[in-house]
């Protein structure tokens, strides 16, 4: 059966695409690039909060959306794509070498998520940063094999225009094709919004 909305089933295509600029209005970035084959990516919101109370009754209970922390789980990071998105270097051995001063560059995450009605879902996070992971390592027990897959955080937060995220989806009334096609070759861009439906 073909459902007009579809529930989320699968994931895939997370990259990373290094900010370039973020200042007066003028934001660019570098290519999009995949950062490994991704199991899970876990949002976190991360609100600032506020309440008043007066004459025993609530004032004002306000909350802020300021960030969006990612715990992204992978089946491992090339050495090159470790390097790059958490600001090392490499050696010419190959080794990645960590050192005083290294500092991951900002980016937009981009990400694709499939629904099961054979459509799709689109993020993008425009602005945060990768933070170094630590790896845990078991022993391997007889007669089982224990896949040890790195997770990593992104920690998000809004550009200098206020934009945090943008989602497309392909059950979206006014859903571009060409725009999902091009969203891992280039950070997507919001067009001329409408009214918010009602």
């Amino acid at each position: 059966m073909a459902y007009k909305y579809g529930v989320a089933v699968g994931l895939k295509n997370v990259y990373f695409a290094p900010l370039v600029t973020d200042d007066q209005g003028v934001t660019t970035y570098d290519a999009p690039f995949k950062i490994g084959d991704t199991i899970t990516v876990k949002p976190t919101f991360e609100f600032a909060e506020g309440s008043l109370e007066a004459d025993d009754v609530t004032i004002r209970d306000d909350a802020e959306l300021i960030g969006i922390t990612y715990q992204i789980n992978t089946t491992r990071f090339a050495p090159e794509i470790e390097a790059k998105i958490l600001g090392h270097r490499i050696d010419a051995n190959g080794g990645i070498v960590m050192a005083d001063g290294d500092t991951p560059p900002e980016g937009a995450l981009l990400y694709q998520k499939t629904l099961d009605n054979g459509k799709n879902k689109y993020v993008c996070v425009f602005k945060g940063v990768f933070k170094d992971f630590a790896e845990e390592s078991q022993t391997k027990q007889r007669g089982s094999k224990n896949y040890q897959t790195p997770t990593i955080e992104y920690s998000s937060y809004r550009r200098e225009d206020g934009l945090l995220k943008y989602e497309m989806s392909e059950e979206a009334v006014n859903y571009s094709a060409t725009a999902a096609a091009q969203w891992f070759t280039a950070v997507p861009e919001p067009v001329a919004a409408t009214a918010t439906p009602k």
